[in-house]
């Protein structure tokens, strides 16, 4: 079990961005509380020493930090950082509600958009799973060191930016590696059931994910062939040809989904 760290800083701290969070802050510490390592100051603001802390030089989000004049953010820390996986769960079933109440209105389109809207419907329910994935990973890693630390170990990230990870940790340097690999994290797709599996195994203490049939695989490739060649196969024939296919796609996708929280909670 990885143990944070008490950092005094000796000055002031501003945050620059969303993407950092902290264990435990505070300010207006003249001595550093005990066990902390001191961070001394290398920029200002009007006149006052500090640390200023960007989306390109931040210390880690695992840590404590105490300061000894003031300690401000401008911005408010985006939510991956302080939501729960029930959180995430809901917002995946507002995307799906709202997908469900565009179904109602296909009455209302001109019959020769009916089939263009569904294939963009039904690609969206994907898009909606992609991105509950993508809410659970970043909730998981950014909120307990060990499972960022796993995640970094299980996943082809450059082995660079995993030595530097681990020289950061040890040393408190103030640089990009953790936040470089967040947004590698934001920027991956989990439409793959061996990568979400990959993924599961690393952070969430070997959970495995079950495909029965492949289902949920094929709905990738139909997601891949709706996004790049507008849902037509190289047969010619459309993947969604009815609101059927929509709503058949929700139950299983939902599902999955569901097997996924039952496992990880």
């Amino acid at each position: 079990m990885s143990v944070n760290k008490k950092i005094y800083v000796n000055g002031g701290v501003v945050i620059y961005t969303p993407f950092f969070c902290y264990e435990n802050a505070g300010a207006g510490y003249k001595e550093p509380p005990t066990g902390a390592e001191i961070m001394e100051c290398d920029d200002e603001v009007d006149g006052c020493p500090c640390i200023k802390i960007t989306a390109e030089k931040a210390p880690s989000i695992f840590n404590e930090y105490y300061a000894k004049t003031f300690f401000s953010t401008l911005y408010q820390c985006c939510d991956f950082m302080h939501k729960s996986f029930q959180q995430d769960y809901d917002d995946y079933l507002k995307r799906i509600y709202d997908i469900e109440n565009f179904l109602t209105i296909l009455d209302k389109l001109p019959e020769e958009q009916v089939e263009k809207f569904l294939r963009l419907l039904y690609g969206n329910v994907i898009t909606a799973f992609d991105s509950f994935m993508s809410d659970i990973v970043l909730t998981k890693i950014t909120h307990d060191k060990d499972s960022f630390e796993k995640y970094v170990q299980n996943m082809p990230i450059k082995k660079q930016l995993k030595e530097q990870l681990q020289r950061k940790w040890s040393e408190n340097t103030c640089d990009n590696v953790e936040q470089t690999i967040i947004d590698w994290a934001l920027m991956t797709s989990y439409c793959n059931v061996k990568r979400i599996n990959e993924i599961c195994n690393a952070i969430f203490d070997n959970v495995v994910i079950e495909d029965k049939n492949g289902k949920m695989q094929e709905y990738f490739i139909n997601r891949h062939i709706i996004f790049h060649r507008d849902g037509k196969r190289k047969d010619g024939k459309y993947i969604v040809n009815s609101a059927k296919d929509v709503t058949e796609l929700i139950t299983e996708v939902n599902a999955f989904v569901k097997q996924i929280m039952d496992k990880i909670i």
